[in-house]
């Protein structure tokens, strides 16, 4: 891929490279696969749910903001799934609970979309984070000799799920419970065992 073909410019450039973990994956022919059913998370309300959504929309708190594109994003590849007979199922607003997404591991299904905050923030930006957007549980356990990076990474990386501005504030995550915040540590643990394609939108 980085074999030089010219000044300044290497192979991978110029053509589509494929990585294969064995030669006998050139003579496999690979079939293709229907799918059927797909999921779809945008236009999430991040506030704590309240009768007055659009104010909650404009509001200036510490927390996450609400991405008004984003239901427009997951609305226009629904219609292309139907098009093409997909059950598609969306969940806006206050419905993309992180209940809801641990309720989907016994579902089969196999498109995956999901369009929010995301977050993966690093050691050295942990105190930074928690002092720009109030995210309390952002907790930097080396300061109080505690730390323990392989666990922490996982905890760091995070989607926000309606309704994950209630932990603002809060001083932790608790793993399991529906508190807005999906962690990497979450989603590792769980079995989606028909699902094909996992397209994530977000920033970080």
């Amino acid at each position: 891929e980085y074999l030089p073909c010219g000044d300044n410019e290497f192979y991978s450039e110029k053509y589509n490279f494929y990585r294969l973990s064995s030669t006998a994956k050139l003579i496999n022919k690979k079939q293709r696969r229907e799918y059927s059913k797909a999921y779809l998370f945008g236009g999430l309300e991040y506030s704590e749910i309240s009768g007055d959504k659009e104010k909650s929309h404009n509001e200036k708190r510490s927390g996450f903001d609400y991405l008004a594109n984003t239901y427009d994003e997951v609305s226009q590849i629904a219609n292309i799934l139907k098009a093409k007979d997909i059950s598609t199922r969306i969940f806006s607003g206050d419905e993309g609970t992180e209940a809801i997404f641990h309720l989907l591991e016994k579902e089969k299904f196999e498109l995956l979309h999901l369009a929010t905050h995301g977050e993966n923030v690093d050691i050295e930006n942990v105190n930074r984070e928690r002092e720009l957007d109030n995210l309390l549980f952002l907790q930097n356990r080396s300061e109080i000799g505690t730390f323990v990076y392989k666990d922490d990474a996982m905890s760091w990386s995070y989607l926000v799920m309606s309704g994950g501005n209630s932990l603002v504030n809060r001083t932790e995550i608790s793993n399991g419970a529906d508190d807005g915040i999906l962690t990497a540590m979450e989603i590792s643990k769980m079995k989606f065992q028909n699902l094909d394609m996992v397209v994530l939108s977000a920033c970080k």
